[in-house]
């Protein structure tokens, strides 16, 4: 069994910092070789930068790199066309999880810089034995290709506020926001449907440094588990209550209050111990006691409040939650002015729903339909207002009956015929749901 060490966690995710700022180096050096490609002029060509030295440079300038590592010259890398290569070495005593680290280690480079689950890997081992140890499938069994890519759809959302994927069971709208989290690293975090918990008492005590570390271990330990799919949740809403500073906690109970019309506050076990542990009040009740959706409301509030990710994924938000404060939900994560007040740092939200509700209305665009035919995930843009309509009506249960509408509307000129066909399908259909409606048209 691999071991799981603290160690690891931030190897992976000073590599995870690596991969960011390399894809960013990389994609500023490929539009310079675009462009050249356009230029019949070779005094015009611009130089193609060395984006892996770049990389280590901005590294080195932000303090991500050891203090033994600032006075090391970069050693450039090149393949036989002269194309700068990145290159990483990870130095592992032995016994420290090489092979566990170099899995996961894949897993971001094919996720968070390739932008695809599959490709060509040289695994080189001392042995044959060893390499039959380890011989075991590194990417997911199913392999799926997402039209267009996650790479590019990456890319085209970078700046948008907010994203819905919508479609059935079974379309990969789960897994799309799990392989955009990979790609996005630890400034990202995918809020899964596992994330019902009970809240009776908080203790005291400070938040860990390596938590982080921990979560993008844990994170990714999942995400390659071909046998499970983990809707693991690494923060619960104690764990998020207690890592807020007091102001944040303040603005999430008054936020939490104005959606669903209760009062929060943080009130002591026992009155008189200032040490004592204390409790979450909702209307002069424990919130242990409360609904389990106020507890699933506060839980995505509060992950949005930790101002250590810029982005959210959200799976499936409507949970727990009543259609009245779906709507209130939706309305204020799509509201920019709201978002700016309690969350400054949340550039990006994505959420996978069911629920009509959180569909985006102000720009239609930001809609995505979600659908799977065998290996292939389609995310298909909502263009038009039709396409839209499509699809909150498939949202809704795709049939009039469901919304209670009569199954067909018939609409008549004047009152003769609304009189005559109503009559007639009164008689002749008294058990379909058919409705005859004037229009109040001239019948002169």
């Amino acid at each position: 069994m691999l071991r799981d060490l603290d160690y690891q966690g931030r190897v992976l995710a000073r590599l995870g910092d690596y991969l960011t700022e390399l894809s960013g180096q990389k994609l500023k050096a490929d539009k310079i070789v675009a462009s050249n490609a356009q230029e019949t002029d070779p005094d015009l060509k611009r130089p193609v930068p060395d984006f892996p030295l770049k990389t280590w440079e901005v590294l080195c300038a932000s303090g991500k790199l050891s203090d033994s590592r600032l006075a090391v010259p970069y050693s450039t890398r090149q393949d036989g066309i002269c194309r700068a290569v990145p290159d990483i070495v990870f130095k592992v005593p032995t016994g420290g999880g090489k092979t566990f680290l170099a899995v996961a280690a894949l897993s971001k480079i094919f996720g968070q810089y390739l932008g695809r689950k599959e490709g060509f890997v040289l695994w080189i081992v001392p042995n044959e034995a060893l390499g039959v140890s380890n011989n075991y499938r590194i990417m997911p069994k199913q392999e799926l290709e997402f039209v267009p890519s996650l790479q590019l759809f990456g890319q085209s959302r970078a700046s948008s506020p907010y994203t819905v994927l919508a479609g059935p069971n079974n379309s990969g709208k789960s897994l799309t926001l799990r392989w955009l989290k990979a790609s996005m690293g630890r400034s990202a975090y995918f809020v899964g449907t596992n994330r019902f918990y009970h809240v009776y008492h908080l203790g005291t005590g400070l938040r860990d440094s390596n938590e982080l570390d921990q979560f993008e271990n844990t994170f990714h330990s999942h995400f390659n588990d071909e046998s499970h799919n983990h809707e693991h949740n690494v923060f619960d809403l104690g764990r998020i209550l207690m890592g807020l500073k007091d102001a944040r906690r303040d603005q999430l109970f008054e936020l939490c209050g104005s959606l669903i019309g209760s009062k929060f506050s943080l009130q002591k076990v026992e009155t008189e111990n200032d040490l004592g542990p204390r409790y979450i009040d909702m209307d002069g009740q424990n919130l242990s006691v409360g609904s389990t959706g106020t507890r699933l409301l506060m839980t995505v509030l509060g992950l949005c409040m930790d101002d250590r990710f810029n982005t959210i994924l959200i799976d499936e938000p409507e949970l727990g939650l009543s259609p009245k404060v779906q709507s209130a939900l939706s309305g204020f994560l799509q509201d920019s002015a709201q978002r700016k007040t309690y969350f400054p740092h949340l550039t990006r939200v994505f959420v996978a729903s069911h629920s009509s509700l959180f569909l985006a209305r102000a720009d239609i665009t930001n809609n995505y339909v979600v659908t799977k035919e065998a290996k292939k995930i389609n995310l298909s843009r909502v263009q038009t207002i039709q396409d839209f309509h499509r699809l909150q009506f498939n949202l809704l249960g795709n049939t009039l009956e469901s919304m209670f509408f009569p199954s067909a509307i018939v609409i008549v000129e004047g009152k003769t015929d609304f009189a005559y066909l109503d009559r007639i399908i009164g008689l002749r259909m008294a058990g379909r749901r058919v409705t005859v409606i004037s229009s109040g048209g001239d019948v002169r």
